[in-house]
């Protein structure tokens, strides 16, 4: 994040979900990413915010293929 603020960066994209239907947020419905440990999102909004940088939350709605192998009716 400090790099991106040196860059000259005032706001951030981060994911909390990805297209995959991965949640990179603790969440207790949706579909935690396997490969991460904690609240990754939390921590990289955190960070953006003590650098002075807002934040903006990209949340895919349109694909989910977590919910697809879960629900497939």
């Amino acid at each position: 994040m400090a790099l991106t603020r040196e860059a000259g960066a005032e706001c951030v994209l981060l994911y909390a979900q990805d297209h995959w239907g991965y949640a990179l947020y603790t969440s207790d419905v949706g579909v935690r990413h396997p490969n991460l440990r904690g609240n990754f999102f939390g921590k990289e909004v955190s960070l953006a915010g003590q650098h002075g940088m807002s934040a903006i939350a990209y949340y895919s709605l349109q694909f989910n293929t977590q919910i697809v192998l879960r629900h497939s009716d």
